[in-house]
Order: structure tokens, then sequence, then C-alpha cells
């Protein structure tokens, strides 16, 4: 049986090339990245020949991979501190991540509620936190975007609601994209234990032109939990943006999702969700 070859596009080999230069600085287990990265590289970007992606051809929209966002200087630390402007009038607790990398000097995580915890991903990957081993395990899925997300996931905001606890003040998780012509790789894990409630806010801005932004959300929603989750994608119209949101949703519990888009080029917001319970 003779094997079919992929011939690979640029953006496919400047993944492959980026791959080797990053994969050793990355924080947390390499073997799970590898393993991302290889069905990745086994499927290559998703087109319109792949029935999920038909109306997204993410090959022809991609014809190059920009470089890595390399973190944010000083200056993109002072402005993020009016970032997510969209929502301040609303009482939010913020964490504020400037190409792909978590400030904690703009975010707030003074006096948490108690039953509330909350880290970093690269923070939690890198000291070995346990609830980390639940990264691409919420939804297993082989979507390739998830994959090429996993493998070079950066950081992003791990949440962890204790049983029983109501958190009443939302959670805004607001990410920034601040150097034109770069990519970003943010990645977010957020429990909610049984009878919990939480509301959570995620937006997307860009301050420069021409970025690519591959994000991916895992939520955990307990039996009898409540989540709120608003998504809110801006930016400018040159911009692609793919993000994935992967939920596991326990009986009898209630998940509510609204996505809000007012910019890029291509956005593409992809759910895998599933009920893991009677009456959820």
């Amino acid at each position: 049986m003779n094997q079919v070859t992929l011939i690979k596009n640029a953006a496919e080999q400047q993944f492959g090339a980026q791959w080797e230069q990053a994969k050793s600085r990355l924080p947390g287990p390499l073997g799970l990245r590898e393993a991302a990265f290889r069905r990745f590289e086994a499927k290559g970007l998703p087109n319109r020949r792949v029935e999920e992606w038909k109306y997204t051809d993410l090959r022809a929209a991609m014809r190059e991979a920009k470089p890595i966002a390399g973190g944010p200087n000083a200056a993109a630390k002072r402005r993020a501190q009016d970032a997510g402007a969209l929502l301040a009038g609303v009482d939010c607790r913020r964490l504020v991540f400037v190409d792909g990398v978590f400030v904690p000097e703009v975010s707030d995580l003074a006096r948490l509620e108690p039953g509330l915890s909350i880290r970093s991903l690269a923070e939690a990957l890198a000291s070995g936190d346990p609830i980390t081993a639940r990264i691409g395990k919420v939804v297993p899925t082989e979507d390739p975007a998830v994959a090429l997300n996993t493998a070079f996931m950066s950081d992003g905001a791990v949440v962890h609601v204790a049983a029983g606890s109501k958190i009443i003040r939302p959670l805004h998780l607001v990410f920034v994209t601040a150097t034109a012509s770069t990519s970003v790789f943010p990645h977010s894990l957020v429990l909610v234990e049984n009878g919990a409630a939480l509301s959570l806010v995620e937006s997307h801005e860009g301050w420069g032109s021409d970025f690519q932004v591959n994000t991916a959300l895992e939520l955990v929603v307990g039996d009898d939990a409540q989540l709120d989750h608003l998504k809110i994608t801006t930016g400018d119209a040159t911009a692609l943006h793919v993000s994935s949101l992967m939920a596991s949703v326990g009986a009898q519990a209630h998940y509510n999702d609204f996505a809000f888009t007012t910019g890029g080029a291509v956005v593409r917001n992809q759910l895998f969700i599933r009920c893991d319970g009677k009456d959820s």
C-alpha cells in the first residue's frame, strides 16, 4: 500500500522550524507538546477538504506562520492597564496577558474570594502543578488547531473554584497582541467544582496588524455547577484568530456561552462540548 506524503506549504514548514527552536524553552513536560506537534504535523493545516473546516480554509488563509511573540516590553505593559476597555464599566477581576505572557503588574490577584485560586499556566507547568495533568484531557480532540496550540502554548490562566463556592465578581481574562506580525498561543484551564458558580469573560484584542492568534480554553463544569462564559474578539481587519473551547459539563450543570466578534480578517470560534451527566 502506497503512503501519501503531504506537501507542506510555507506556513507548515515554518511551524516545523519554530518548533525545533522553541521546544526546549517552553515550560512543562515536553512529551505532551511533542505528541501534539506530531498530530499537527501528520494532518497539516486544515483546509476546505476537511468537513469540519470547509468554510474556514486555514491552509489558504495562512500563507505564512508569523514569528512567535517574544513577550511584552515595558511600554506594552504600561499600555495594558487600559486593555479590555469595552468592559471598563463592569466590576471584574482582571487577569491581563500581553503577547502571550501573564502581566501581574496590571492584573488583580488581591484578596481572592474564598474557594477561588488562580495561577498563570506557565507557572503551573514549570512547577509541575498536578492540575496541569488535565490539559488536553477535558474533551480530547484530534483537531489540528488544538494540537498546534497544545504544542506551542505559552501562558494563560489556571482557575480553580472549589465545590460549593459562588464567585460573585466576574473574572475577566484579557488577552492582548501588542506586536504586529507575530503569533501567540494562549491556553487556559478553568475548573468549576460541584455546586460552584463563576462568570467568566474572555476578551481578545490587538494593537498591531497582521497578527495570528491560536487560543484554547478548557472548562470543567462540575455537577450542579453554573458557568457563564462571554468571549469578545476585536482587532485589526488583517488579523487571523482561531479559538478552540473544550468543555465538560456535569450532571444538572448549567453552561452558557456567548461570543461577540467585531474584528479580524478570519475569526473561527470552535466548540467541543461534552455533556457528562443527566440533565446537563
